[in-house]
């Protein structure tokens, strides 16, 4: 996360745009997460 926009969505947890490349963190009952 070094130059990435943080974009915080209801009920889809946070999403990391990175250039061309979007990384998805969905985060499940708020404990563990996926990145993908």
């Amino acid at each position: 996360m070094n130059n990435q926009s943080k974009v915080t969505l209801p009920g889809a947890g946070p999403f990391y745009f990175d250039g061309n490349d979007i990384g998805i963190v969905i985060i499940h009952g708020g404990g563990g997460g996926t990145c993908a």
